[in-house]
């Protein structure tokens, strides 16, 4: 019996250790599961995913396509698609003392303007593993309209 034991928590930590370890998601699928890339003027795009050690850096665009300006923030919401829709990735709260910038609001796009920015999952406190995952950002309207647009990316 003792033998059978052994032989099941071995088993338990052979397999235990061959699970991959991803980033920590929210319990529920996110209320939006449907977002576009562009909305109300608002473009995002992915325009590079560069890894490095299982650290990815994320560079991104958003663009003003509207005749009115847009306010925004450096935030951006990561979300990771599973077998029961898109739910969001945990981060620390600790990345808001470690970047102040990273705000949801405090700049203007002006119209036809646009911003290049970097997500670097080192400032999160999150690695990705492979997946399918997309980047979130909302932009408020001249009338404090929300708008979030979303861009899908893959990391292999």
């Amino acid at each position: 019996m003792a033998r059978i034991t052994r032989v099941l928590i071995l088993l338990l930590l052979i397999s235990g250790c061959s699970m991959e370890t991803g980033p920590a998601l929210l319990p529920d699928p996110v209320p939006d599961q449907e977002m576009a890339p562009s909305k109300s003027g608002a473009l995002l795009e992915i325009l590079d995913v560069r890894t490095d050690d299982g650290q990815y850096k994320i560079s991104y665009e958003l663009t003003n396509q509207s005749e009115d300006l847009l306010g925004y923030g450096g935030y951006a919401a990561l979300e990771k698609k599973t077998a029961k829709g898109w739910h969001g990735l945990i981060y620390s709260d600790a990345v808001f003392y470690r970047d102040p910038e990273f705000r949801d609001f405090g700049k203007m796009l002006n119209p036809g303007g646009s911003d290049r920015m970097v997500l670097d999952t080192v400032d999160i406190g999150t690695a990705l593993n492979p997946g399918t995952y997309r980047l979130v950002k909302t932009v408020n309207s001249k009338d404090g309209q929300e708008i979030s647009v979303a861009a899908e990316f893959e990391v292999k």
